[in-house]
């Protein structure tokens, strides 16, 4: 496989004071419903993220080679795999 590792990086959030408001402002829909689903009631405490990701690279394994043959170059061994399409 090649391409990238996953990381996985912690944000840290916070409830922000105007979810607080809703109380006045926006009643029972607001605090139980709107902000928890929208995600507005959180404001992110990590202003930015800055990661590093590692290529991942194929170890040398004679079974991850990809071999590219002629016809006449196929070993009998394989030749019993082939499909023929047209």
């Amino acid at each position: 496989m090649n391409g990238n590792m996953v990381r996985e990086v912690k944000v840290d959030c916070k409830i922000i004071g105007w979810y607080w408001g809703n109380i006045l402002f926006g009643g029972l829909l607001g605090i139980l419903i709107i902000d928890p689903i929208t995600g507005a009631m959180y404001k992110l405490k990590t202003n930015s993220v800055n990661e590093d990701l590692s290529k991942i690279t194929l170890t040398d394994d004679k079974e991850s080679d990809l071999k590219v043959y002629g016809i006449h170059e196929i070993p009998n061994n394989l030749k019993e795999q082939l499909v023929r399409i047209n």
